[in-house]
């Protein structure tokens, strides 16, 4: 994980994880234990979508010759985005979604912010148990 401080944000947002960087609005936020522990929890959600997707990719170019090395790493890094993407768009489309706030992604880094023992603890995919809630 990369710590990098960016005064490049709109209002709302405090912080930014982009595997492998995590991007601080200001030091003071980049300080602060709970941000940081939010931004840790999709660090761990992005590597394990990432994981997850190349290999499933692999096995595809295995199987079917499809894709290069090169097309594998891009569409595995990229996965977890669309899915996050995905949901929010279907969070949009549905009456009282709440869009950002309602993302399985965002609840579980939330809700787990303030545990210092959630990542060791951390089930793997544990953010796909908030997608109903």
């Amino acid at each position: 994980m990369i710590k990098l401080t960016l005064n490049i944000f709109f209002k709302r947002f405090k912080a930014i994880t982009i595997l492998p960087f995590i991007i601080f609005k200001n030091k003071e936020i980049r300080n602060d234990e709970i941000i940081n522990r939010h931004e840790a929890i999709h660090i761990r959600q992005q590597l394990e979508i990432f994981i997850t997707a190349i290999i499933l990719l692999t096995l595809v170019n295995l199987l079917f010759g499809i894709g290069s090395i090169w097309s594998i790493l891009i569409f595995g890094y990229l996965t977890y985005y669309a899915l996050y993407l995905l949901e929010w768009i279907i969070q949009v489309i549905v009456p009282g979604g709440g869009a950002y706030k309602a993302l399985s992604f965002e609840k579980e880094s939330k809700a787990n912010g303030d545990n210092v023992d959630y990542l060791k603890k951390r089930k793997l995919f544990a953010s796909f148990k908030y997608i109903s809630k």
